[in-house]
């Protein structure tokens, strides 16, 4: 701002000195002059600086009254967070409103490449939750998608885990074998030829599936153990609870002391 300056020399200290006239100061601003309609208000409103400063703004009663109707229509359809007074029916509109939907099942959460029938109890169970504790469609979507990103992460983990117990499975089994048979291509017709044993006993006696589930099958001592336990005896009474033959009296192979039904049996 351009100010109107002089300049003098002050004969006691030989400086120069500044003197600015003074700003005037801003004038204040207009206010709007009331409308003629607030005389219609009783002197009390009149009289009141804060109301007469919020609806002096409206031109003419009319226009009052449409902001009005119109701050009437938001908060009616604004949502209202039910109270203990709420009616069955007002907490049911809130929630509906909120998003969430009316049953468990209008969810309708995607399986995220997982095959649905490994899952469907799951689902079924975090639906159920989902619901009671009134999330939204995009809120249970997005809880969901982490829930199927961590049993993804916990199924390649289990994965690999069991893909290390094979792969340490046959190492572990030729260990056992080492002092009976020492070369480790006898050791592997040998584990070949037991697994075999073992496969077909457990399928006739109807237990095949829940050894496999167990995970037994990957446990070399076991394996092994039950081929023993197969072999010894065979030459009393055979898998199918039948009175085995004689025992044959090979020497010096894999197949000595096994009934002759139980050789046929197994394809010897």
């Amino acid at each position: 701002m351009d100010l109107y300056k002089h300049i003098y020399m002050d004969a006691d200290t030989g400086l120069d000195a500044v003197i600015a006239e003074p700003e005037s100061a801003p004038a204040e601003e207009a206010k709007p002059e009331a409308p003629a309609w607030l005389s219609q208000l009783p002197k009390e409103m009149r009289e009141n600086k804060d109301v007469v400063d919020r609806i002096s703004g409206y031109k003419t009663i009319a226009d009052l009254a449409n902001n009005f109707i119109k701050a009437d229509d938001d908060r009616k359809s604004a949502l209202h967070v039910p109270t203990k007074e709420s009616t069955p029916e007002q907490v049911k509109d809130f929630f509906k409103k909120w998003g969430v939907p009316d049953t468990p099942g209008d969810y309708n959460l995607s399986d995220y490449d997982i095959d649905p029938e490994s899952i469907k109890k799951s689902k079924e169970l975090f639906m159920a939750a989902a619901h009671k504790s009134a999330l939204t469609k995009r809120q249970a979507e997005n809880m969901w998608m982490s829930e199927v990103a961590m049993y993804k992460a916990v199924n390649q983990l289990r994965e690999e885990a069991d893909q290390k117990v094979k792969d340490a499975f046959e190492p572990q089994y030729s260990k056992l074998l080492e002092a009976e048979y020492p070369e480790e291509s006898e050791r592997k017709k040998v584990i070949k030829e037991e697994l075999a044993v073992v496969t077909k006993w457990t399928q006739e006696q109807g237990i095949g599936k829940k050894l496999a589930e167990s995970g037994l099958v990957y446990d070399a001592e076991v394996m092994h153990k039950l081929a023993s336990y197969i072999k010894s005896n065979s030459a009393g009474e055979f898998i199918q609870g039948k009175k085995a033959p004689d025992v044959q009296k090979a020497s010096g192979g894999m197949f000595d002391n096994y009934s002759q039904a139980f050789l046929e049996a197994v394809g010897r």
